[in-house]
C-alpha cells in the first residue's frame, strides 16, 4: 500500500500546499481588511464579545493584527516556494513545520490562553480544526516518493 502511493507522493503533497497557500491567503488578506476596516469578523467570531469589542474599540486589534497577518503571509510565500522543491528531505520539513504550527497554535488556544476569552466550545472548535489540518500535514510528510522505489 505504502509503496503503491509513490507516483502520487508529490502531487498529493503539491495539493495540500496550494490549499494551505490558499488558507494563508485567506486569513492574511482579511487579517489586513479587518485592520484597514477596524472590524475584525474572524476574531469577534473567536472570542467572546465583550473582548472582541473592547479591543475593536480600543484599537488594540488593530495594533496586534498586521503582525500576525504578516507571519501567515510569510507561511504562505514559504509554501510558494516550496511548490517548486525537489521530494526529499527539505520539502518533509516544511510539512514538519507546518504541521508544527497548526498544532502547537491549537495547543496554545486550549492550553494557554484563559478560556474566559472563548464563548463556549470556539477554542475547540478551532483548535480541532488546527489540529486536523495539522494532522494530515504530518501525514504527507510521510508520504512516499517515487524515486525512493
Amino acid at each position: 500500500m505504502y509503496k503503491a502511493l509513490s507516483p502520487m507522493g508529490l502531487p498529493i503533497q503539491r495539493a495540500i500546499l496550494s490549499l494551505q497557500i490558499l488558507q494563508f491567503a485567506y486569513i492574511s488578506i482579511s487579517y489586513f481588511m479587518s485592520t484597514f476596516q477596524n472590524d475584525f469578523p474572524i476574531l469577534g467570531a473567536l472570542f467572546t464579545h465583550d473582548l472582541s469589542t473592547a479591543c475593536t474599540n480600543t484599537g488594540c486589534w488593530q495594533s496586534m493584527v498586521p503582525f500576525p497577518a504578516s507571519l501567515y503571509c510569510s507561511m504562505m510565500l514559504l509554501c510558494v516556494f516550496a511548490l517548486f522543491f525537489r521530494p526529499g528531505r527539505e520539502l518533509r520539513l516544511i510539512f514538519v513545520f507546518l504541521a508544527s504550527t497548526q498544532i502547537f497554535m491549537g495547543i496554545v488556544r486550549l492550553f494557554v490562553v484563559p478560556a474566559h476569552f472563548y464563548p463556549e466550545g470556539a477554542a475547540m472548535q478551532a483548535s480541532t480544526i488546527q489540529f486536523v489540518i495539522g494532522s494530515i500535514l504530518l501525514g504527507a510528510s510521510l508520504l512516499p516518493y517515487k524515486e525512493q522505489d
